[in-house]
């Protein structure tokens, strides 16, 4: 969308923190624990991309940038034992097939985007004011209940409900409630620490100052 207003002369705007938040299930192209089962829709996609909005001379770098992602993301899983050794060659062979399809793949026609039936509301979630709740997770449906009278009363909320165990992070967003939940011990980024030997308030403390500058928290 940003490539096609750009295109038409419309001046879109950037937000450095900004974050996107992806739901995933599984598919044709990954189970549900992400594991990957094939990978000839990404070489095809990202052939496609470079052939429509990148010079020429930028498709191989970025293509060797994509093979090495791609190698690292099946050994990761070939050690992290989602994988067998069996798995790995198809894979590649099936990003080197996408590759190669996209270089074939036909444009699809873009339809011209159409006026809007109104203009956009502002949206500017620190003017509604931001706090933060947090708790075990078997007090989940009291502190929600709270969350949500926060809600009403115009708040932004950030909900943090931890339990002892090493379980990953989920966070999601709903009707102004940000919740993150998941083991005191476990990890919240894909890239930190499997384990985060923590007290209940170091743990908060840590992801509350994480979020803070995003969600417009003060700092504590």
């Amino acid at each position: 969308m940003n490539l096609r207003l750009a295109r038409a002369g419309h001046i879109t705007a950037i937000s450095p923190r900004a974050q996107v938040h992806h739901a995933y299930a599984a598919s044709a192209r990954r189970k549900s624990d992400r594991t990957v089962t094939d990978l000839s829709e990404i070489g095809a996609s990202v052939m496609y991309f470079l052939r429509r909005h990148a010079p020429e001379h930028a498709h191989g770098p970025r293509l060797n940038e994509v093979m090495l992602e791609q190698k690292m993301r099946v050994f990761d899983q070939l050690r992290a034992r989602k994988l067998q050794k069996r798995d790995v060659e198809p894979l590649l062979t099936g990003l080197r097939r996408g590759i190669d399809e996209g270089k074939s793949r036909e444009f699809a026609k873009l339809e011209t985007a159409s006026a809007p039936q109104e203009a956009f509301l502002r949206f500017d979630p620190l003017r509604r004011g931001a706090v933060s709740i947090a708790g075990r997770i078997w007090q989940a449906k009291r502190l929600r209940q709270a969350a949500r009278a926060q809600v009403a009363e115009g708040k932004t909320v950030s909900l943090f409900l931890f339990g002892p165990s090493p379980r990953y992070h989920k966070v999601s967003y709903q009707d102004g409630i940000w919740e993150q939940n998941g083991g005191l011990f476990g990890r919240s980024l894909r890239k930190g620490p499997l384990l985060q030997l923590k007290s209940f308030a170091q743990r908060l403390r840590q992801e509350r100052a994480r979020v803070a500058p995003l969600r417009g928290l003060n700092k504590e």
